[in-house]
Formats: structure tokens, sequence, C-alpha cells
């Protein structure tokens, strides 16, 4: 089964991106993804250049419920240095 993923563990992987600023959604009430697990991942991080939005929506629902803000924050995101998009978002 070639391309199949048997396990995925985002903690491990994210581990490899040293050099690439990130950029995490996630909700206190996420059932799919806990606090808990995304509290891992996230002191799993191996780059400086990280932000967390955390939001009161559920699980995949940033871009139905607040799609203009979401739009906002990823455009920022990608439009700017990673030093500029932090002066952006705050």
């Amino acid at each position: 089964n070639a391309g199949k993923i048997d396990h995925l563990n985002t903690a491990n992987y994210i581990q490899e991106l040293k050099e690439t600023p990130l950029l995490f959604f996630h909700s206190k009430i996420d059932l799919m993804v806990p606090y808990k697990d995304f509290q891992k991942i996230w002191k799993s991080t191996a780059t400086s250049q990280k932000t967390a939005i955390i939001t009161k929506n559920s699980h995949l629902t940033n871009h139905i419920k607040d799609k203009q803000v979401y739009a906002y924050i990823i455009n920022e995101f990608f439009k700017n240095s990673y030093d500029e998009f932090k002066k952006v978002v705050r």
C-alpha cells in the first residue's frame, strides 16, 4: 500500500520543522484533538517562530464561524515575515 499512512504522530513530525514558522488554530473545546494533546504538540515544536490562535469554535469550524477573521489571519501569516505577522495579530 504505497502512500498509506499507518500511524500519524504530529508531535514527532513537527519536531522536524525547525526553520518553519508555524500557525496553529485550536479550541479548548475541541473534541477531535483534546487541549492536552494540543499542548504536547505545542511543546514539541522545534521552531521558536510559532503562534497559536485559541478559539471558542469546535474542530474545523473557524473558517465557517469566523470566516473574515480566519481569512485575515491566514493571509497575514503567508503575506508577511514572521516578525511582521506577530505585530499584526497582537
